[in-house]
């Protein structure tokens, strides 16, 4: 028999599809081609990222978004703060700007302080209400899973990621061949 005294450690769930596919491309990012895949594996791989995105704008203005021309643009959920700014100095381009409202001071090799910014994701509260009229066969089994299938959809979003009515209705619709808009 075995005793062990410290509890188990569960691990992690079962990885998905799209899950592993995400993780794969990141991944193969690793021996990059260009900066930005290098720089979006190198904030991929710390320890505590639990999602990110990096945005460049290579044109001399500012774009759309909002971004300064000549910049990279990274927004990062987890991780500590001084590794995302060392991770963003040593793999961005030379001359290119780091935007975003987290600024921290970073030494080079060479003894060069340079300001390294980016941004944490901003949480925007969603609220979602879902009628229901209830036809035959109807139960609050039912109910309970169409409310758990939305907060399946919202809960696996991606920093950068649209929400899109029609992709709740798909979720709500996903229970049951019998759930019909």
């Amino acid at each position: 028999t075995v005793d062990n005294p410290d509890a188990a450690n569960v691990g992690q769930p079962v990885e998905t599809t799209p899950a592993l596919k995400a993780r794969r491309k990141i991944a193969v990012a690793t021996p990059s081609q260009t900066p930005l895949e290098s720089l979006s594996a190198g904030i991929n791989n710390l320890l505590g990222v639990t999602d990110f995105q990096v945005y460049e704008n290579d044109t001399k203005v500012t774009d759309s978004r909002g971004f300064p021309g000549n910049s990279i643009t990274a927004v990062v959920q987890g991780g500590v703060d001084e590794e995302i700014a060392k991770t963003i100095s040593k793999l961005k381009n030379m001359g290119v700007l780091s935007y975003g409202d987290v600024t921290i001071p970073v030494t080079n090799e060479y003894g060069s302080t340079l300001n390294i910014s980016f941004f944490r994701p901003e949480l925007v509260p969603t609220y979602i209400t879902v009628n229901i009229t209830p036809l035959s066969g109807y139960t609050t089994e039912v109910g309970d899973q169409i409310k758990q299938a939305i907060i399946d959809y919202y809960s696996n979003m991606k920093i950068g990621d649209n929400l899109y009515n029609s992709q709740l209705w798909e979720a709500a619709l996903s229970v049951s061949p019998d759930v019909r808009p």
